[in-house]
């Protein structure tokens, strides 16, 4: 006999169903056994106990005795997780002089990974080429998704990006290079009002380097349209360029500023690290009207490295950087410094501790974000004891005076965090952070925390927020980054794994589950809109729609799986009809179609 994982997601006529998050790509959902048939069971975080009761006496009544067992061990498994542990004195060598039974209810040190990813849904494969690392992702007000990756194979270096139209569901590459003789580094993206600014290093056969921004229209591809290109470096140097970040104004005005830094190093000798400023105008990268050091060290063993400049309100820019100070570790501590230009770049202050240089730990990677409404920034950090190294927290450093002062508060732990990425989008809706995060037990985890925009120590808890389903085997290396996506009001997040021996980069996105997992409202839908029939192996799915705009059509199975996507797509106004052949098995299946006006669901038996 064959063991039946089951995974059931709250059915009924007229209830959504949700995605489990759970990779079916091998094919394999029964199990053989060895000799022992145990049933294992597994309950989705918003199970519906109530609701998987009413449809087990369901399936009694209509003699459907396998879905009437499945739900019943469900049940079961959902009791065993919840309830009470009642410890009795007097059956129990209990400690304490207390008479009165102790209760234990399972708490969330008791909870294992698995049960905190409600929010998020199956994970994407953007790319799966081998070699394909480190991903941006960023969003369009239309809902367009973008990332951008480097994919390294036989020593050649190509720039990709890959487009989504349907909220990261798949993919397309709309843009690849082809960097070779040269090699190219730290490809990224940004978005000035939907219009994407791309930046990269290069560096040639002769060891120079260059850094390279490009300002492009969005689309389908082969590739994008190149509206400006240019160098903010100028031309080659024979210094190491590195940490090149770009970022713009867009969200304060209408005719935008282009802001860029980075670090230029000496190749050899005694450690020199400069810390460039370069600014365009009205997005056009050709040409840098500011291009200056703001800071520079000198020095055996002392350099600048992992800076982020943000805007925030009007023409403030922050910068932060990670300093490897003189005299490490036994005078100072690498710490974050921070720089302020209240004037776009024009001028900038001395220089201020985000973090201190003394207190016996290292602070490094930092996350920079602010809002564009307020004078608040958040700069997330990695901290770890300076000689004894421990595992990795991260602590969150804020400022709600823009950037003069900041204070430091613990933002995650225990076990090691770190890689931390944080944004606020055009409209400043929150402060949305990702990061690492590797447990005891081995498990390595991205994790998601948003902040409230208007006070910068206020977040979310990050157990809620694990968005990988495969645990093992990220990049230590290539860190997640987030994006809040427009369309759905959700969120996007891409990082790079090595799953199966394989390079490449993942996506999810929390919009695709925080909607199945809203009620719908059945009062406002029109039933008789949406009907499905069955004539011999065909299903004939009617359907109308009142409004335009776009149209999703699914079926799930009794386990809640996602068996097949008919349809999702802009249709006008009117009646339409589709015939579909499935080749799946006989049993219980659910038709759902999400419009305008909600979502509705049919129940069907197939026959195979």
């Amino acid at each position: 006999m064959k063991l039946l994982t089951v995974f059931f997601a709250t059915v009924m006529i007229a209830t959504m169903l949700f995605s489990t998050g759970i990779d079916y790509s091998n094919g394999e959902y029964y199990i053989t056994p060895n000799q022992v048939e145990t049933p294992q069971v597994t309950v989705p975080e918003n199970f519906d106990v109530e609701q998987a009761t009413i449809q087990m006496n369901l399936a009694r009544e209509n003699e459907d005795i396998e879905t009437a067992n499945q739900l019943s061990m469900q049940i079961h498994q959902w009791w065993l997780d919840n309830r009470e542990i009642e410890i009795d004195p007097s059956a129990h060598d209990f400690d304490g002089n207390s008479t009165s039974n102790e209760i234990l209810p399972q708490g969330e040190n008791n909870k294992q990974p698995v049960d905190y990813a409600p929010l998020w849904g199956d994970d994407v494969r953007i790319d799966p080429r081998d070699g394909v690392r480190g991903a941006q992702v960023v969003s369009l007000s239309n809902g367009e998704l973008y990332a951008i990756s480097i994919h390294y194979s036989g020593g050649t270096y190509t720039r990709i990006t890959s487009r989504s139209t349907n909220g990261g569901n798949s993919w397309a590459v709309c843009d690849e290079w082809n960097a070779s003789p040269s090699n190219i580094y730290e490809a990224r993206l940004s978005v000035a009002d939907d219009t994407l600014i791309m930046s990269y290093i290069l560096e040639n056969t002769s060891g120079e380097y260059q850094a390279w921004t490009k300002v492009v229209e969005p689309g389908p591809g082969p590739t994008l349209p190149t509206i400006h290109f240019g160098s903010p470096s100028g031309g080659w140097v024979d210094r190491v360029i590195y940490d090149f970040r770009v970022t713009n104004d867009g969200a304060n005005y209408s005719s935008k500023w282009v802001y860029a830094t980075w670090m230029e190093a000496n190749t050899s000798g005694i450690d020199t690290t400069r810390i460039r400023f370069a600014r365009s105008n009205n997005l056009d990268v050709s040409s840098w009207d500011i291009n200056d050091t703001i800071s520079f060290s000198a020095g055996d063993n002392i350099y600048f490295d992992q800076n982020q400049l943000e805007n925030g309100n009007g023409t403030n820019l922050v910068l932060a950087v990670r300093l490897h100070p003189y005299n490490w570790p036994t005078s100072f501590d690498e710490y974050i410094r921070g720089y302020l230009s209240t004037s776009g770049g024009s001028s900038w202050s001395s220089f201020f501790y985000i973090t201190p240089a003394n207190n016996h730990m290292d602070e490094y990677q930092p996350a920079l974000a602010g809002s564009h409404d307020n004078y608040n920034y958040v700069c997330l950090v990695t901290q770890e004891d300076t000689l004894s190294p421990t595992d990795r927290n991260i602590i969150n450093c804020y400022s709600v005076d823009n950037g003069t002062t900041w204070v430091e508060a613990a933002w995650v732990n225990p076990d090691t965090n770190f890689l931390p990425y944080a944004m606020v989008d055009y409209n400043s809706t929150a402060f949305f952070a990702v990061f690492r995060k590797n447990l005891a037990n081995g498990d390595e985890q991205v994790r998601f925390k948003q902040g409230d925009i208007d006070n910068p120590n206020s977040w979310t808890q990050s157990a809620d927020g694990i968005v990988n389903d495969n645990q093992d085997n990220l990049s230590d290396s290539y860190g997640p980054t987030v994006c809040y996506d427009y369309s759905p009001d959700g969120v996007c997040v891409a990082w790079t794994d090595y799953m199966s021996s394989t390079y490449s980069i993942w996506f999810d996105n929390m919009s695709w589950t925080t909607g199945v997992e809203e009620e719908p409202v059945v009062g406002d839908l029109n039933t008789e809109a949406f009907s499905v029939v069955q004539n011999g192996r065909t299903f004939r799915i009617n359907y109308s729609v009142t409004t335009p705009g776009n149209v999703s059509i699914n079926i799930f199975d009794i386990s809640g799986r996602n068996v097949a996507n008919l349809l999702n797509e802009r249709k006008e106004a009117g009646t339409y009809s589709l015939d579909y052949e499935p080749n799946f098995s006989s049993g219980s299946y659910f038709f759902t179609i999400q419009t305008n006006q909600g979502i509705q669901t049919k129940q069907t038996f197939f026959v195979k």
